[in-house]
């Protein structure tokens, strides 16, 4: 390739003499002046230098400073969207700086050395988070002129180093970008070509996690708005549980637990700390016996490859591949969304201010655009899911979704019509949703509540019409006929209740009571209500006995066809507790600081109709389960609940031992 390139350069010696900055025989000299093309061309380099070194100093950083390998919360393809951003950059960068040159006959080799060396060291400097952004662009500009003179002596005034090593940037940024995307490609062909026969008739299995809904918003279990109407249907033809309860009420222990079987305290997953290794996951389970495995997630934060969720999915889709993901994938990028989105915040504040309470109606916008919204909402979801499951022949499916509509920052997507209550209305409305999780909840004002409230049940009516787009395409291709499918939550979501707000932060009833639906014909009867509490930890140790592969090996927990099932031998709950836990506080926690697990890690489970909840202080917590839903009477100071007390200490602390792998 360099020699191809060297000869063709030297049958043409007007294009050598202007990359090396040659001068004709008998030419005057040179002046200061750059041409465009060499502007251009060095422009290019800096940005092929550019993108590997940031990737470098990242990945060193997570070596370094993260005893989690694997676990940044970064996409996990920036090893192509890093270097692909500076190519874009620099290049943008070097026609901008080529305009000058040739239209600005002050503009010297020795300022467009000063611009290219600065936005490389400012780049770099970024990428070091505990770095303070002025104090990088201050660096940068400091070093940016010391190195200018080098830079344009070597760069721009002379291009052997960028002619001669040019070809070597390019090619390695291009094997990054082929070994990148071309890995997961050949590692996903020969998964499939790997996979083993299934049994014969095997179903397909339809795992939807609804991500951040809680059965308290549902209609589906009596909330007094119809935001579940799909799912109401749905249910009828299979069994709903009335008290099922999450493991954890965040996000990543819920999900490893759903897929695993076991408890929080029996894994690694954690603020991060992804799953361990070692404990086998239902996706690995069913790849075993012949299933093509793939996941379609839209909580990038933790549910991503990186957290360990995706082991056993042969492919695995979470991180948007799109020019916002490329953007969000460099520090330099970071932080540019993190200024305007802080520049719109404060306009909306001070447009807020100065329109005044009384003038509010009269100058709100009759169209408000709606901020980015950084997620792929359900409908996306449920489309890339069919593509790839329409590719499956000859093998059946185990498919996860995870669905995000119902997250903060509680927004739909353009075009959705709001259904109940408040709609947001201003930049203002648009800008406490945006921050809601951060925000001070001590200075919402009632309408903030409402607002962000209403906002949340809009966003599970948007989730449930899309679940119910889903299944009538199933039903259309046939396929729902033989298809085991669960329809659950990770965790629930607070409003004001015990005066907090999201998750993560308690467990109380609002954050870890969800939905839980068991649909599978000819193997589930329909119509079935199961009141007994349960635990998704049992999901699943339920999915390989409904497709009739329960003996070795197994997942803890029980199959919960036993309430069902008359030949399934039953279990009380001492052996299969409904235990959930919380060890650790999130960094950026929803009540700043105001939240039960600040006081220590929390532990629940529910027995003979009681709700028990212990405190990392000390506190214990206890309520009935069906006549107080609010949890608002706390039974544990009253002297006849003593050996209530007594029996559920014993049977938590037996739950809290760790179980044998």
């Amino acid at each position: 390739m360099t020699d191809q390139v060297t000869r063709s350069i030297s049958r043409r010696p007007r294009l050598r003499r202007l990359l090396l900055m040659r001068q004709p025989a008998g030419a005057p000299p040179a002046t200061a002046q750059p041409h465009p093309l060499r502007v251009l061309l060095a422009s290019l380099w800096f940005g092929l230098l550019t993108g590997p070194a940031e990737l470098a100093l990242v990945l060193a950083q997570k070596h370094f400073r993260d005893g989690t390998p694997g676990f940044f919360q970064m996409n996990r393809q920036i090893a192509w969207m890093i270097p692909l951003f500076h190519i874009l950059l620099f290049g943008t960068l070097g026609v901008l700086l080529g305009l000058l040159a040739g239209k600005w006959s002050r503009f010297s080799t020795h300022r467009a050395a000063f611009f290219l060396g600065f936005v490389t060291l400012l780049s770099l400097s970024l990428t070091a988070r505990s770095i303070h952004p002025i104090a990088s662009a201050i660096l940068a500009c400091g070093l940016a002129y010391r190195a200018a003179p080098r830079i344009e002596t070597s760069c721009l005034k002379s291009g052997r180093l960028v002619l001669k090593t040019f070809p070597v940037l390019a090619g390695v940024v291009i094997a990054m970008v082929g070994l990148s995307i071309g890995r997961e490609t050949w590692t996903e062909h020969r998964a499939m070509a790997s996979l083993p026969h299934a049994a014969s008739g095997a179903p397909n299995v339809l795992f939807i996690v609804m991500d951040t809904v809680s059965a308290q918003h549902m209609s589906l279990y009596g909330y007094h708005r119809d935001t579940t109407p799909n799912l109401t249907r749905l249910a009828s033809q299979g069994a709903r549980f009335e008290h099922a309860r999450s493991t954890a009420p965040w996000t990543l222990p819920s999900h490893a637990s759903m897929f695993t079987g076991r408890w929080p305290h029996d894994l690694s997953a954690g603020y991060g700390q992804p799953l361990n290794t070692e404990v086998p996951t239902l996706a690995e389970a069913l790849q075993d016996r012949g299933y093509a495995t793939g996941g379609f997630v839209a909580n990038t934060l933790y549910c991503s490859a990186e957290t360990g969720l995706n082991r056993g999915f042969i492919h695995y889709e979470d991180h948007e591949a799109s020019a916002s993901s490329v953007l969000h994938s460099t520090a330099l990028g970071q932080v540019f969304l993190k200024k305007i989105v802080g520049i719109a915040t404060r306009f909306a504040r001070s447009l807020t201010q100065m329109q005044g309470p009384q003038n509010a109606e009269i100058a709100r916008p009759t169209k408000v655009p709606v901020p980015f919204r950084p997620y792929k909402d359900s409908s996306r979801i449920h489309r890339d899911a069919l593509r790839w499951l329409a590719k499956q022949d000859g093998h059946p499916a185990f498919l996860f979704l995870n669905l995000f509509d119902a997250h903060t920052p509680y927004l739909m997507p353009d075009g959705c019509a709001q259904h109940f209550g408040r709609s947001p209305e201003n930049r203002a409305d648009y800008s406490l949703l945006n921050t809601f999780w951060e925000t001070d909840k001590n200075r919402l004002s009632p309408r903030d509540v409402d607002l962000a409230r209403d906002a949340y049940d809009d966003c599970i009516a948007h989730m449930d019409a899309q679940v119910g787009q889903l299944f009538e395409e199933l039903e259309r291709q046939g396929t729902l006929q033989n298809t085991v499918v669960v329809i659950t939550s990770d965790h629930g979501e607070q409003f004001g209740e015990h005066q907090l707000f999201g998750h993560a932060s308690s467990l109380y009833r609002a954050e870890v009571h969800v939905p839980l639906l068991i649909i599978a014909p000819g193997r589930v009867p329909a119509g079935i209500l199961v009141k007994e509490p349960v635990s998704l930890r049992n999901l699943p140790a339920t999915v390989l006995d409904l497709l009739g592969q329960s003996q070795a090996p197994r997942f803890p927990g029980t199959s919960l066809a036993h309430h069902w099932d008359p030949s399934t031998v039953g279990v009380d709950s001492i052996t299969d507790p409904v235990l959930s836990e919380v060890a650790a506080p999130a960094k950026n926690n929803p009540n700043n600081g105001r939240s039960p697990v600040f006081r220590g890690s929390l532990n629940s489970l529910i027995l003979d109709g009681k709700v028990y909840i212990r405190n990392g202080d000390g506190h214990e917590e206890l309520y009935d389960l069906e006549d107080d839903p609010t949890e608002s009477h706390n039974l544990a100071s009253r002297s006849e609940a003593g050996p209530a007390l007594a029996t559920i200490r014993a049977a938590l602390n037996e739950a809290l031992k760790p179980e044998r792998r």
